[in-house]
C-alpha cells in the first residue's frame, strides 16, 4: 500500500497548494475600537490594533514530514501584514526557527517615508536582529515606499506604492521635488 509520504515531492506540493492559503495577503493584526472621526476611520495610524495570529495549516500536525513541507508552502508563498510593529513582533516571537528560515514577505503598513526613517526602520531592523533571531531575513521584511504621485491629493490613493525590503532601504532617499515621495539614489543625487 502507498502512502501520501510516498508519492513524489511535485505531487504532494501540488496537493499541498490545493489544500493550503497561498499567494494571500494574511492580516497579522485587526482593527478594535472606533475612530473619532472619518479620516481616522480610513487611516491606520489611528486605529487600536490588536494582535492575531494567522492559523496554521492542519496538515502541519500530521507529521514532521508533512509539517516541513506545507509550512513552507504556508510561509514561502503568501504575504503577513501588519498595521503596526507590535502586532509584527507578536507573530514573529511566536515562531520557531524553521517557520522563521521559511518567511518570504512580512509588511509593516505605514507610508509616510518620514514615519519609515524615523520610526519604522529601527523598529524593523530590531524585530528582524532580535526576535527574528537570526533566522528572518532582511529581504524578507518590507516596508511601503510612496515612489510616484498618480494623484493630486495627500492621501495613500494619490501615489504608487513599492515594497522595498529593509535590506535594499539604503538605496532609497527623499525626492526634493516631493516630501510625500522618495527615489532611488544615484551617483548625482547630491548635486
Amino acid at each position: 500500500m502507498t502512502g501520501f509520504l510516498d508519492l513524489p515531492a511535485e505531487l504532494r506540493n501540488r496537493i499541498y497548494e490545493l489544500v493550503i492559503t497561498h499567494n494571500q495577503d494574511i492580516p497579522l493584526s485587526r482593527t478594535v475600537g472606533q475612530a473619532a472621526s472619518p479620516y481616522q476611520q480610513n487611516n491606520p495610524a489611528y486605529q487600536d490594533h490588536e494582535a492575531t495570529l494567522p492559523r496554521l495549516p492542519d496538515l502541519a500536525a500530521v507529521n514532521r514530514q508533512v509539517r516541513t513541507e506545507a509550512l513552507a508552502i504556508f510561509y514561502g508563498s503568501n504575504t503577513f501584514t501588519s498595521n503596526t510593529i507590535t502586532c509584527a513582533h507578536v507573530f514573529l516571537k511566536n515562531l520557531d526557527k524553521q517557520s522563521l528560515t521559511l518567511l518570504r514577505d512580512v509588511r509593516c503598513t505605514t507610508y509616510q517615508i518620514s514615519a519609515v526613517q524615523q520610526i519604522l526602520v529601527p523598529k524593523l531592523t530590531k524585530l528582524v536582529e532580535q526576535y527574528g533571531r537570526g533566522h528572518l531575513s532582511a529581504h524578507a521584511a518590507k516596508v511601503p515606499l510612496r515612489t510616484k504621485r498618480i494623484g493630486t491629493g495627500g492621501s495613500n490613493e494619490d501615489f504608487e506604492v513599492s515594497w522595498v525590503c529593509l535590506a535594499e532601504l539604503g538605496v532609497w532617499e527623499r525626492d526634493p521635488r516631493d516630501i510625500d515621495m522618495v527615489r532611488k539614489r544615484t551617483l548625482l543625487s547630491g548635486y
